[in-house]
């Protein structure tokens, strides 16, 4: 390219005027936006710092090797941010303090270090500081049924609790004014330490997310304030199971249930104090009376009496909202395949205008043969025309949009026309919204069958002109998920294989996170081809590995229907 025969500029040359990003051209300022860098004085300090040379002008080897430094120094420094922050949770005030602790347990103390590793650390010293202060407090605090009882009589000191879980049941009991729920927290929670592994504060239900009210304790208090209608005593209960989620979904039918309650059920209890758990807990009891799901308070869609009966049988894994549509459209004689690619869709956790959804339920049941792949492209199209207003009008493209008549082919054709518009689309001014607080991803070089190394990559999108870009590569509408995104609601996630040797990067999957939950529900390669489908390519069969990889690090759960 004509750069590579610019006369560079060194560094104190007299005669030349000072480089900046403004004068030194659109690549050397791409190039500085990749390093993380604002103006040639600085690019050439990095240089000077990480033994590059300090010429504005460099080949794209060069240039390669800078980003590959650059990428390398913060992976590195995340490395050691997350073992500090490790190290700091643990309770030390130092890596010497850390490498002497790990030493004295008989521990390797290095950087790199799984999730699970860490969290038995963890659980290690907060198991060492709850021994050590019940062993220096009063004798009510010597054993954890001691402490549970001041914590329910207001008599512990709570400023000296080490221990995570019973901070957050002395927050619990905080909370919670009421004597008669404070009676039967308590009485939950002697019975959860004795016979149960139920005091613990990761996440109860995957679904969820880390949002208020998922934990087992938080289950617990749940409970406790529906002691009113418990139907037996707590410490009559005998656990059956090691698995902490039948042994919570067991306790809540021994105090709630006659009659058996599906399995999915069970994450009511953990959806925190919002309108959806209440409604959802109502629904839990109403079962265990015995009573039909169809007779339901607030139950958001008709169910007829086959998708009632087989309810029961939803996955357990599923959110509750998408096993009501699972025996809705199982009803309806849907098999798996539609099923599951309903579920990736907002009609697998979102109700409303449920006539009309009916409607479009019926057009994919009536063309058995119309591809599943094409269901998510057809429902975003479907719901963006005849429910989303449009910047220009204030109105939808098509608010009486109707089924009636519809082909697959013609509304195929309308689908890839959306699309192409999507491409197009250039009037909406630019946006941009702020990191989902979600990293990244970057593997080690991974040889594919023919021996090249290649390094798979995931990377947030975060303006409207990436996701446009995206959409027009991948052939598929996730340019129209920018408001979304914008509101903080989702987060949409390229993942990608990258060249080691030249850095070029190749798109695989498109990925959309629900951030509160921290949730994939939604996962496309190219045309909407599903993850791990090998006969569209190699890459795309691969990328579920490392979507499993990125979530695992992120902390993030894949929704079963992905």
């Amino acid at each position: 390219m004509s750069h590579a025969y610019t006369k560079s500029v060194r560094p104190g040359d007299a005669s030349q005027p000072p480089a900046t990003v403004s004068t030194a051209g659109p690549d050397l300022r791409r190039h500085l936006r990749a390093l993380g860098l604002d103006t040639a004085e600085a690019y050439r300090a990095w240089c000077r710092q990480h033994g590059f040379g300090e010429a504005l002008t460099k080949t794209w080897q060069e240039r390669r090797a800078e980003r590959q430094a650059a990428e390398k120094a913060r992976q590195e420094e995340k490395a050691r941010a997350a073992q500090e922050t490790h190290w700091r949770a643990l309770g030390l005030g130092s890596a010497a303090e850390y490498e002497a602790w790990c030493r004295a347990r008989g521990l390797h103390a290095t950087a790199h270090r799984s999730q699970a590793q860490r969290r038995k650390e963890r659980e290690m010293a907060a198991g060492e500081r709850a021994g050590a202060a019940l062993a220096g407090a009063r004798q009510q605090h010597r054993r954890p049924e001691y402490a549970l009882q001041a914590l329910h009589d207001g008599t512990a000191d709570v400023g000296a609790l080490k221990t995570p879980y019973l901070q957050n049941i002395a927050a619990t009991f905080a909370a919670t004014p009421d004597p008669g729920v404070r009676d039967a927290l308590l009485r939950l929670l002697l019975c959860a330490h004795r016979r149960a592994g139920l005091l613990r504060l990761e996440p109860a239900f995957p679904h969820l997310g880390p949002q208020p009210g998922n934990t087992f304790i938080e289950g617990l208090a749940a409970l406790a304030r529906h002691h009113r209608d418990w139907r037996q005593a707590p410490e009559d209960w005998r656990p059956d199971s090691h698995n902490a989620h039948r042994q919570f979904g067991a306790l809540a039918r021994h105090l709630l249930a006659r009659y058996a309650v599906p399995a999915f059920f069970d994450a009511a209890w953990c959806e925190g104090d919002t309108p959806e758990g209440d409604t959802h807990r109502a629904w839990f009891i109403h079962i265990g009376q015995g009573r039909n799901i169809r007779t339901a308070p607030g139950l958001p869609l008709a169910l007829s009496k086959r998708a009632a009966h087989l309810l029961p049988s939803a996955p357990a894994a599923l959110p509750i909202e998408a096993a009501l549509r699972w025996a809705q459209v199982k009803a309806l004689g849907g098999d798996e395949s539609l099923i599951r690619a309903l579920l990736g869709t907002r009609l697998g956790h979102t109700f409303g205008h449920e006539e009309f959804w009916t409607s479009v339920l019926h057009f994919f049941l009536n063309h058995p043969m119309l591809d599943p792949a094409c269901v998510g492209p057809m429902v975003d199209y479907i719901h963006h025309v005849k429910f989303v207003p449009r910047d220009d009008t204030g109105q939808p493209a098509e608010p009486d949009l109707s089924m009636k008549g519809r082909s697959p082919l013609a509304l195929g054709r309308r689908v890839d026309e959306w699309h192409r518009e999507l491409a197009r689309e250039t009037r909406r001014p630019p946006l941009e919204w702020a990191p989902s607080g979600i990293g990244g991803f970057r593997s080690p070089p991974a040889p594919d069958e023919e021996g090249e190394a290649w390094v798979w990559t995931v990377t947030e999108l975060r303006t409207a002109a990436e996701l446009t870009a995206e959409g027009k590569a991948m052939h598929h509408c996730v340019g129209s998920y920018a408001r979304s995104c914008a509101k903080g609601q989702k987060s949409i996630w390229s993942l990608g294989v990258e060249d080691a040797r030249t850095g070029l990067r190749r798109r695989v999957l498109t990925v959309e996170v629900h951030n509160a939950r921290r949730l994939v529900v939604q996962a496309r390669g190219r045309c909407n081809k599903a993850p791990g489908d090998r006969r569209a390519s190699a890459r795309l069969g691969a990328a579920p590995h490392w979507l499993a990889q990125w979530a695992r690090q992120e902390g993030l759960t894949v929704a079963t229907y992905v």
